[in-house]
């Protein structure tokens, strides 16, 4: 179960050879699932085939390092500088420990991270409301404060986000809210912020 989201944490891996023929596989196998992400995904597998494996390197550290376009950090997204991101890293760290996922040079929070462990959950409802009451605000997030709507790692961050709400719909379990803010001030003012919080009723280990 969950499978899928093994498949699209690939999409956001550093570029490595034979990164095109991966994605063809994956574009495939997302698509028999979620027809409506076809559009998306082809146009993501056609940009990753007319760029050279450099090329997709440097994009990608555009994208998400160096002056970073998106930060796809869950628990900063979620929390910026507030301590509440530390307990958060402490507690889906466990997580990782208890599913034996290899974060590799990563933290915790780091969205592909989260998406590899989603499948290895051994709790069902736990990993349901992981997706639902973590990931689906911080995904939201993330596409509003993109700093390039152009960006082709925006599509893959919508196509994430219309798999969450088809596959957590619904769903008796609070959601972490987030404060307004424009995507030309949200690197600025995430620091300081310290969002209301609406805590889930049965998530224990990930504790808000």
């Amino acid at each position: 179960m969950m499978t899928q989201y093994t498949l699209i944490a690939q999409m956001f891996d550093y570029p490595e050879k034979d990164f095109g023929n991966k994605i063809a596989s994956i574009r495939n196998k997302l698509i028999s699932v979620y027809p409506q992400t076809a559009d998306s995904l082809s146009e993501f597998e056609s940009f990753i085939n007319t760029k050279s494996i450099q090329e997709l390197q440097e994009y990608f550290v555009r994208t998400f390092e160096v002056k970073a376009l998106c930060n796809i950090d869950v628990g900063y997204i979620l929390f910026g500088e507030d301590y509440k991101r530390g307990e958060f890293l402490v507690n889906i760290q466990s997580e990782h420990k208890k599913a034996n996922n290899d974060c590799g040079s990563e933290l915790g929070d780091y969205l592909p991270n989260m998406l590899y462990l989603l499948p290895k959950i051994e709790d069902h409802e736990f990993a349901e409301e992981l997706a639902f009451s973590v990931l689906i605000p911080a995904v939201k997030q993330m596409i509003k404060t993109f700093l390039d709507k152009t960006n082709i790692y925006y599509k893959v961050l919508e196509v994430l986000l219309l798999m969450l709400e088809t596959d957590f719909v619904g769903l008796d379990y609070g959601q972490i809210t987030i404060p307004e803010v424009s995507s030309k001030d949200f690197f600025r003012k995430q620091g300081g912020c310290s969002p209301g919080l609406c805590k889930p009723r049965k998530m224990q280990s990930v504790n808000f």
